[in-house]
C-alpha cells in the first residue's frame, strides 16, 4: 500500500512540476492577421485591436489603399502609398513575421522618386522635419514616405557625396530587388531631412525565386537582429552604443538610437559597419512601407516571448500606473492565457514533497 501511495504521489508532483512549466511558457503573446477571417473587403483593423493591452496596435497610413482579396486563402492586396506599424514600441526579445508576394515591375531600385516597398524593424514613431535643403519644407518620416536626401546640400551648397532617396525616417529595412535583398540601416546626416540609410546588397537565396508568397522573418533580443527568408538566415544585425542622442534632434522628442550597427553574413562573416544609425534603442516599432508600389501581404504575425510580470506585485514598474476611467474599461486581451491560478502549483509541489517525506519515514520506521 504504501509503495502504490508513494508512487501515486512522485506522480501528482511531476503533473505540478509539469503545469508550473506549461504557465510560464503560455504566457506568451502572438497577434497574428491572416485576413481569412476579416469578414469585408476593406481592412478591418478594428479586428486586431487590444492585442498587448494596447487598443491601438496598428497605426495605418492610406488604409483606402490596402483590400483583403483572394478566394479560400485571403491576403491583403496594398496598392497605392500605405503603411501601417504598431503602436507601443516592443521592449521583448519578439519575432516579426510576414509572407510576401512581390509583383512583377515593383521590385526595388534605386530611383529620386523613391517609390519602393520596406519592411522595417526597430523604427521609431514618425516625427517631422523641416528640410534643411528646403526651408519652410517640413515632412513627417513615416514609413512610406520619402526621405529627400537626394536633394540633401552640404554647407556649400554642393549635393551630398551619397545623395540617393529612400522611404522612413528610421529602422533597419529590407528591400527586394529583382536579383537580389538589401538591408538598409536608416542613419543620421546632418544634411537633408536629418535621414538617409546606408545598405548591403545580398544575392537571392539558393533554390529562391518570386512568383509567389515568400516568408521574411525577423527576430529581435534587443541588440541583435536576424532576417530570415523562408526560415532561412539572411543576415544579423549587431546594435550598440545605445540611448545616442543626436545634436539636431536636442530638445525633441524624436527619440534614443543606436549609435553603431554591423551586418554580418548567414556564415558570420561582417560585410557592413555602420555609423550613427537612427535604429531605434528604446523599443521597436515594426513596419510596412510601400510608396506607390503593388505588393501582396499575409500572415503578418508578431510574436512576444518574454511572460508578463505577476501581476500581483504592486511594486512591478511594468504594471500601468495611470488610472482608468470605471465607465471606460480597458478591451480584455484574449490571446493571453490566465495564469493567476499558478502561483499556487509550487505550494502544491512543495506539499507533496513533504507528504511523500512523511510516509518515507513513516515505512523506515515499521521496518518495511
Amino acid at each position: 500500500m504504501f509503495k502504490k501511495l508513494s508512487v501515486f504521489l512522485s506522480l501528482l508532483m511531476i503533473i505540478c512540476m509539469l503545469s508550473v512549466g506549461t504557465a510560464v511558457m503560455a504566457a506568451v503573446e502572438e497577434v497574428e492577421m491572416s485576413f481569412d477571417e476579416d469578414g469585408t473587403a476593406d481592412l478591418n483593423i478594428e479586428a486586431y485591436a487590444g492585442i498587448f493591452d494596447n487598443p491601438a496596435y496598428f497605426k495605418i497610413q492610406y488604409p483606402e489603399n490596402a483590400v483583403v482579396s483572394g478566394d479560400s486563402d485571403q491576403y491583403l492586396d496594398i496598392n497605392g502609398y500605405f503603411s501601417m506599424r504598431n503602436d507601443l514600441y516592443i521592449t521583448d526579445p519578439y519575432e516579426f513575421s510576414i509572407d510576401v508576394n512581390m509583383l512583377e515591375g515593383n521590385f526595388y531600385e534605386d530611383k529620386n522618386n523613391a517609390n519602393n516597398i520596406g519592411f522595417f524593424v526597430r523604427g521609431v514613431e514618425p516625427y517631422a522635419k523641416e528640410r534643411l535643403d528646403k526651408a519652410g519644407a517640413v515632412i513627417t518620416l513615416h514609413y512610406h514616405e520619402a526621405d529627400y536626401y537626394a536633394y540633401a546640400k552640404d554647407e556649400n551648397g554642393a549635393a551630398m557625396p551619397d545623395a540617393r532617396m529612400g522611404i522612413g525616417g528610421s529602422g533597419i529595412a529590407v528591400y527586394f530587388k529583382a536579383d537580389g535583398i538589401r538591408v538598409e540601416v536608416k542613419v543620421y546626416r546632418e544634411a537633408g531631412t536629418t535621414v538617409t540609410g546606408e545598405y548591403y546588397d545580398f544575392p537571392l537565396p539558393a533554390n529562391f525565386a518570386y512568383g509567389d508568397m515568400f516568408n521574411l522573418k525577423f527576430t529581435d533580443n534587443g541588440t541583435e537582429v536576424c532576417i530570415y527568408i523562408n526560415d532561412a538566415l539572411l543576415c544579423e544585425v549587431a546594435l550598440s552604443e545605445p540611448n545616442t542622442v543626436y545634436p539636431l534632434d536636442e530638445g525633441t522628442d524624436v527619440g534614443e538610437f543606436f549609435g553603431k550597427a554591423v551586418i554580418s553574413d548567414a556564415n558570420g562573416n561582417v560585410v557592413k559597419e555602420i555609423e550613427n544609425t537612427r535604429v531605434n534603442s528604446e523599443g521597436s516599432q515594426v513596419a510596412i512601407g510601400c510608396r506607390n508600389m503593388h505588393v501582396q501581404v499575409d500572415n503578418i504575425v508578431i510574436t512576444d516571448y518574454t511572460a508578463p510580470a505577476d501581476p500581483s506585485d504592486p511594486s512591478d514598474p511594468s504594471e500601468p500606473t495611470t488610472p482608468t476611467d470605471p465607465e471606460d474599461p480597458a478591451p480584455s486581451d484574449p490571446t493571453t492565457p490566465n495564469t493567476g491560478s499558478s502561483s499556487l502549483l509550487p505550494i502544491l509541489a512543495a506539499a507533496v514533497l513533504l507528504l511523500s517525506a512523511l510516509f518515507v519515514t513513516k515505512k523506515k520506521r515499521a521496518g518495511i
